[in-house]
């Protein structure tokens, strides 16, 4: 485990490689900043960093998310302290569609309602822009 509850090399390679580089919710390229789903706080410091409790935002996005704790979760972006990341979907913005994340770094398409999202596809596009609104990022959303 990396001290502290950090995500290893390995694991930012595979979010970065997952992500293609870019926020998660925005699309931009810039200032990326790592997500922990399962906040360090809530758990994570104990447990090994896996690639299905990280994302890759931008820093305005990062700010955006942290801010918002209730958005995070409606989107999956945060996870509550005894959830496992990996069975909690993420609303992947730039995408337009749910996933739930792996462990090795992968994102499976998912759907509603089936595999524990939370709202429907129109519900998580208004939380997202909410979100970017707030970041001031909305310009880079496909």
């Amino acid at each position: 485990m990396t001290p502290g509850g950090q995500f290893s090399q390995e694991v930012r390679d595979q979010v970065f490689w997952r992500e293609e580089g870019a926020c998660v919710l925005c699309g931009s390229g810039q200032s990326p900043n790592w997500q922990h789903r399962k906040a360090r706080g809530s758990g994570g410091t104990r447990k090994v960093m896996t690639a299905a409790n990280g994302l890759l935002l931008c820093h305005l996005c990062h700010m955006a998310v942290e801010a918002s704790p209730a958005d995070a979760r409606v989107l999956g972006y945060r996870v509550d302290q005894y959830a496992d990341p990996a069975v909690v979907p993420v609303w992947r913005a730039r995408f337009g569609s749910w996933a739930l994340l792996t462990v090795g770094g992968l994102a499976v398409f998912a759907e509603w309602p089936d595999e524990g999202v939370v709202c429907t596809e129109v519900e998580a596009r208004t939380v997202a822009e909410r979100l970017t609104n707030r970041a001031g990022t909305a310009r880079f959303v496909p």
